[in-house]
């Protein structure tokens, strides 16, 4: 029998071994493939992998089933839809504890080859966690920014279980621990997944136990997409107003209580005094003489350190920047208000007609389509025949940010195969949808369909839903109608242009 892990053998005898949990929910197939494959491709260590998926349809499982058949190191779980925190909970709930280090992955990104190497070898310092940074790149795999610290202006030494309460500095997807650690952390209180996240009751665990160690350089490609639990955060410091700050304050008192309460279970010892402060302290503050005391007052130090520099961050900006904001805003507003006149001044016709049109008013000198006052969505588009090649026009009804499928994914996928062949093919957006442009059309439509982007980007993409909005045909064109309502649109649109 062949074992695939037979040619590795000799080289991982003597290599130290690490655990991975890989938490999925129905990720994009080419990016979890990516991943896994980064995983295994881990030198200097031996490697095992535990894919544990939150309730994916039947293409990820069958996906999950062949990755594990084919290597011997994958081991699969599916489990009803629970949310990403219970999901790395019930992976680790299995994960081995003979092994040098576990390490937690997310379904997207993409590992440096000797990620696992070099945070043993920070963790074999004395550290019960470490962590580091990593580059930032798109669902393309375009660089974003090189540093993920840099980016969200985080202090990666900022460990201890004080300042990770005010914030958490830790991402999950570059973590490693030892499985001793799991002892403490699990099973994840009640707020893990809900007030916050478990990279950060991890974090403060592993700070009251022992230490958090930091890995030198980038150790994974840290994926942006639209489906980011989380994500990269810029911004952090600035102020939003006193409901996000009071709000803030309020997360970072609850995190402390949580931290409290689980010391006082026996878990992990009892915390510094700059945590109990959060509990211990009173909320309500109304006397002068506790506000004059502000600054010296442990209670209040957490508050001032949530709202001092955003505070002061909004005052300079606002101070400097107001008056040319508002200025720049009013040029704005001048300007478009003077571009609108002039398109009513050189269109009078076109305006009068859209306003004929969606009132169901019937005079032919304005271009009314429609005898009878329909619907936007079943009357005829209007368009122009021209001189042009011959063009396949898709009628679909539009693309919604909430997934592009059923009929519309038929048709979106008819369109693509029709371009692979060399036809011209346009895809005609005729309902909702129509505030989205071309480029965030095509990311949808890439994020839920398994196509070449090169192709899509062969397929035109227009709207024909606005009034003003004037679609160009040629004589050989064709038209195909995807539902009952566009292939009313294609019918009045051929019957009002004979020369089609």
């Amino acid at each position: 029998m062949n074992d695939p892990c037979a040619s590795r053998s000799g080289e991982a005898m003597n290599a130290p071994r690490v655990h991975v949990v890989l938490a999925t929910y129905e990720p994009r197939h080419d990016w979890l493939e990516a991943q896994v494959a980064s995983v295994l491709a881990q030198v200097g260590v031996e490697v095992s992998l535990h894919l544990t998926d939150d309730g994916s349809g039947q293409a990820t499982q069958a996906l999950l089933e062949a990755m594990a058949g084919k290597d011997a190191r994958c081991t699969v779980e599916s489990s009803d839809r629970r949310g990403s925190a219970a999901n790395f909970a019930r992976g680790l709930a299995r994960a081995p504890r003979d092994v040098a280090a576990i390490m937690l992955c997310d379904q997207d990104d993409i590992w440096e080859p000797d990620k696992a190497l070099r945070s043993l070898a920070v963790l074999d310092e004395g550290h019960v966690l470490v962590h580091g940074d990593a580059s930032v790149i798109d669902a393309a795999g375009a660089p974003i920014a090189p540093s993920l610290f840099a980016l969200e202006q985080r202090s990666p030494h900022a460990v201890d279980q004080g300042r990770l309460v005010v914030r958490n500095v830790v991402t999950g997807c570059t973590t490693a621990f030892r499985p001793s650690l799991l002892g403490t952390a699990l099973p994840f209180p009640s707020a893990v997944g809900g007030a916050f996240h478990h990279d950060l009751w991890l974090a403060l665990c592993a700070a009251g136990v022992g230490s958090i160690g930091v890995v030198p350089g980038t150790l994974l490609h840290y994926r942006q997409h639209d489906s980011n639990v989380v994500g990269a955060v810029t911004g952090y410091g600035s102020w939003r107003g006193p409901r996000d700050a009071l709000g803030s304050w309020a997360l970072r008192r609850h995190i402390a209580s949580t931290v409290v309460e689980t010391a006082a279970g026996g878990r992990i010892p009892p915390p510094p005094q700059d945590v109990r402060a959060w509990v211990e302290g009173r909320a309500e503050v109304r006397t002068l003489r506790v506000l004059r005391d502000m600054r010296h007052d442990l209670r209040m130090r957490p508050l001032l350190r949530t709202l001092r520099v955003g505070a002061m961050l909004h005052l300079a900006r606002r101070s400097l920047l107001a008056p040319m904001t508002r200025g720049r805003r009013l040029v704005r507003l001048t300007w478009r208000g003077l571009r609108l006149l002039t398109f009513v001044a050189r269109n009078p016709r076109r305006m009068l007609g859209g306003i004929a049109r969606n009132a169901g008013i019937v005079d032919q000198p304005l271009r009314v389509v429609s005898a009878t006052p329909l619907d936007p969505q079943l009357r005829p588009l209007r368009a122009r025949i021209i001189a042009r090649p011959r063009t396949v026009n898709i009628l679909i009804p539009g693309i919604s940010p909430s997934g592009v499928f059923g009929g519309v994914g038929t048709a979106i996928a008819l369109g693509v195969l029709l371009a692979t062949a060399g036809e011209r093919t346009r895809l005609v957006l005729t309902d909702y949808g129509q505030s989205l442009d071309a480029s965030t059309i095509r990311r949808l439509i890439l994020r839920h369909l398994d196509i070449r982007a090169d192709i899509l980007e062969a397929v035109e993409i227009v709207h024909a839903i606005h009034d003003d909005a004037e679609l160009e045909l040629g004589t050989d064109d064709v038209i195909v109608a995807t539902a009952w309502w566009t292939a009313f649109r294609a019918e009045g649109t051929i019957a009002a242009h004979p020369s089609l």
